[in-house]
């Protein structure tokens, strides 16, 4: 075994390593994103936020919603303000939002960013122990980790793909769901799972996730849509009239179309690969690699692309097996996007010559962008490449005497029991 191999081994042995570098992220993140200077004396982000955080690059959702929202206030959500997030964000915000001032605030998000993430790493050893560790090594948490809410549905995703490993399905639809009411993506990975339980005949175990899928989401949501039904609605209404374009389609100059033209694209793409990896699974792929695939192809198409989705690519690919060098790759597009993004905002905020602007958004922003959308194809396609027979290799076993023919095992995760940690 070379010495890289056996370094990559002892860091994958010695969780505390990953523990250790990914709170040196989670700090670090904390000390650059603090909005000295824009916080008045009572504990409020004052107007020039936003100018501020564009100027060093260091603009936070976390933050700027604070102010938006008047989390200062402790408005109940969806029932007293309207958010743009889905109700388990949503909560989360208004809870760190009852500590005192945006200093509070902001320590009690990065605080519980830090705990769970180490949780969900923790996991991710149990799930890909080999792996597991180039995902805290990556420098896109500096980045990403305390610009938005994203890592709260990373974290119960990942804490549904190990309850799927251990066929718990009941908490395997609880932990979707409150992952997929976080953020939307851990729901790609349901109809996979469905298949897979109805291909196995494990009709006890596709009952009990999806009834527990079903009552969690009814559960968490219904008393904010009853209460507040025009500020719950505002998250499926904001996103549904958003504008943009199909990524696949600014890599060869479309900076716009229409909403609907974009949605339904969108849903054509997506859906269309999501039903041929059905059938797929159905003949014995791993449901974990058919979600990566499509929450790759959902980036590819989706009209709206924020740089910290980047964020999610490497837990879908480590968890589906992906090359570990494909985590590198997406950091680097990643801190490329990050960079140019928020070099257009303050660009597009400060007061410069109109030709620099549109010099910039003309000549270098459209190439900046394209970074992330090449990075995730390349991943894909070695992805694609690097799995033996790709997605048409089937494993199969013989069944029982009387079936007739070959019987195809689960594939939930194809981690094998003996890796387990």
């Amino acid at each position: 075994m070379s010495r890289a191999r056996q370094l990559n081994a002892w860091v994958a042995d010695h969780f505390y390593i990953s523990a250790l570098v990914f709170s040196f992220w989670t700090i670090v993140a904390f000390l650059r994103l603090w909005p000295s200077g824009v916080v008045s004396a009572s504990g409020r982000l004052v107007a020039g936020y936003h100018a501020w955080a564009y100027y060093h690059l260091a603009y936070s959702d976390v933050l700027a919603l604070y102010r938006e929202h008047h989390l200062y206030g402790h408005p109940l959500p969806y029932v007293h303000a309207p958010i743009e997030y889905p109700v388990v964000t949503g909560v989360f915000m208004w809870m760190a939002s009852l500590f005192p001032g945006v200093g509070g605030y902001f320590l009690a998000t990065a605080v519980s960013f830090l705990v769970i993430g180490i949780i969900m790493l923790r996991v991710m050893k149990g799930l890909c122990p080999r792996t597991y560790h180039v995902l805290s090594l990556s420098p896109l948490w500096l980045f990403y980790v305390l610009l938005n809410w994203d890592l709260l549905g990373i974290f119960f995703m990942v804490i549904g793909w190990w309850f799927v490993r251990e066929k718990r399905w009941a908490l395997a639809g609880v932990a979707i769901a409150l992952g997929g009411f976080a953020k939307l993506f851990p729901f790609i990975a349901v109809p996979f799972l469905v298949v897979e339980l109805a291909r196995d005949r494990d009709w006890r175990g596709l009952r009990a996730l999806l009834v527990a899928l079903i009552t969690t989401s009814v559960v968490i949501n219904a008393p904010f849509a009853i209460a507040g039904t025009h500020n719950w609605l505002i998250f499926f209404t904001y996103n549904a009239t958003r504008k943009g374009s199909a990524a696949v389609l600014t890599l060869v100059g479309f900076s716009s179309l229409p909403v609907a033209v974009s949605d339904a694209m969108g849903l054509l793409v997506v859906g269309g690969v999501a039903a041929w990896l059905c059938a797929r699974v159905w003949r014995g792929e791993s449901p974990m690699k058919a979600s990566a695939y499509v929450f790759a192809a959902f980036l590819l198409v989706s009209k709206v692309y924020s740089p910290q989705y980047t964020l999610w690519v490497p837990v879908f690919g480590l968890l589906a097996e992906w090359p570990a060098w494909t985590c590198w790759l997406l950091a680097g597009a990643g801190i490329v996007d990050y960079y140019n993004s928020f070099m257009f905002l303050h660009l597009s905020l400060a007061r410069i010559q109109r030709k620099a602007l549109h010099w910039y958004a003309s000549e270098v922003f459209p190439w900046g962008t394209r970074v992330r959308y090449v990075a995730l194809i390349v991943c894909v396609a070695a992805a694609r490449i690097g799995t033996r027979g790709g997605l048409h290799a089937v494993r199969q076993e013989p069944g029982p005497a009387g079936e007739g023919g070959p019987r195809r095992p689960p594939a939930c995760l194809s981690t094998v029991a003996a890796t387990r940690d």
